[in-house]
């Protein structure tokens, strides 16, 4: 199924910026390289289809009573993304500190395709508030939120996630030395690479260089993914990374990436042994794994949409392949909300994020949100919440 396909270079990009007055330059230098960006990009790789989106984040009033945030989705039109940014009308502001946690969770939460490598790329010279929990404070910079986030967003959650999505690539620029500690933290949280510039005029260089790395990631991908079609995908991993002249684990988390992009269909199936690391115990038992609904209202209106997410650990020393099944009860029927094929690695936290509109016709009842994990008909786990809608 696999045999014959051609390398595609699918890439979605959504920059994250701080569009308060201090940042116009770094704005403008953005809109003005944006093609020369794309063109310099596409030399380096001939098949490339790219989509730049921007979400851009000031404050939460009283701080800034424009916005906090306005998003452009991902579109191959440049033209409409340089208007976007023109509109913009860079200014406000505020306290110090931004919202830098709702421009990241606006833009974990965009509508991405499915096969594309999805790129955050937070540009910005203001800390989140509620940084000094996680960073040293600055000298004189006061913080209306220091608790974090007014309305509750944990931006250290939402690096978190970005970390645990494969196919999601985290690049945070630093645009003035106040900035550095903080955002250097998000960037390690979110297993992201960091930029320190100085200048305005550095920033083309560092997009370039960030989405650079990703051609190379996705070249290394390109190599895994003709490996597995070569052999089928029947190969023991230890041998494709001995194939390749690289370690097991860049194998295996270019696996992981191949597969939430669907370019494989499976995990690949041992040639010569089992390999104990990616077997799926048939017997998995229930304390071995952790399953919490985040962001689940206890009450909610009917016919309203909900975003939640799923978080599950796998704390056996082997990875677990499972189906996933998010469904309500309501009047003793069950109803799925969400399917999906995972893969579980040892020990590393998965998100699933859920988007579910509630049922119009259940006013006032209570309905039971259900989580299951089944390996085949095997029910691995269950948790569950009951929601009022009124």
């Amino acid at each position: 199924m696999l045999r014959g396909q051609k390398p595609h270079y699918i890439i979605d990009v959504i920059f994250v910026v701080d569009a308060t007055g201090s940042m116009a330059d770094d704005i403008n230098i953005v809109k003005e390289s944006l093609y020369d960006i794309v063109n310099t990009l596409k030399k380096k790789k001939k098949k490339l289809d790219i989509r730049f989106g921007m979400v851009a984040y000031r404050d939460h009033p009283p701080e800034d009573k424009t916005f906090v945030t306005k998003f452009y989705p991902p579109t191959d039109n440049i033209d409409a993304v340089l208007r976007f940014i023109s509109e913009l009308e860079i200014g406000g502001g505020g306290d110090p500190p931004e919202a830098v946690a709702d421009g990241l969770w606006a833009a974990y939460n965009a509508t991405w395709r499915r096969d594309a490598y999805k790129i955050i790329i937070l540009i910005g010279d203001a800390p989140p508030h509620g940084y000094t929990k996680f960073a040293p404070q600055i000298y004189g910079v006061k913080d209306r939120w220091p608790n974090g986030c007014p309305v509750g967003l944990d931006i250290l959650n939402i690096v978190h996630n970005i970390k645990d999505k494969p196919d999601m690539l985290f690049f945070v620029v630093g645009c003035n030395p106040y900035v550095h500690d903080s955002f250097l933290v998000l960037a390690n949280e979110g297993n992201g690479k960091y930029f320190d510039i100085r200048e305005a005029k550095q920033l083309p260089d560092v997009i370039i260089a960030s989405l650079s790395k990703v051609l190379d990631i996705a070249n290394f991908d390109e190599k895994v993914l003709n490996y597995y079609i070569h052999h089928d995908g029947v190969f023991n991993i230890e041998d494709c990374a001995r194939d390749l002249g690289v370690s097991t684990r860049e194998v295996k988390i270019s696996l992981a990436r191949l597969f939430e992009l669907g370019r494989i269909p499976s995990w690949p199936k041992g040639r010569k042994y089992i390999d104990k690391i990616y077997e799926t115990p048939r017997k998995v038992p229930s304390e071995s794994i952790e399953i919490a609904l985040k962001n689940l209202p206890t009450a909610a209106p009917a016919d309203d949409l909900l975003s939640f997410n799923v978080n599950i650990r796998n704390i056996t020393d082997n990875t677990i392949s499972c189906n996933l099944i998010v469904s309500y009860t309501a009047k003793d029927v069950e109803n799925v909300i969400h399917e999906a094929f995972v893969v579980l690695e040892p020990n590393v936290k998965r998100v699933e994020t859920i988007s579910w509109r509630t049922p119009f016709n259940l006013v006032n009842e209570s309905i039971i949100v259900k989580v299951k994990l089944k390996i085949d008909n095997l029910l691995i786990k269950e948790v569950s919440q009951t929601i009022f809608l009124y």
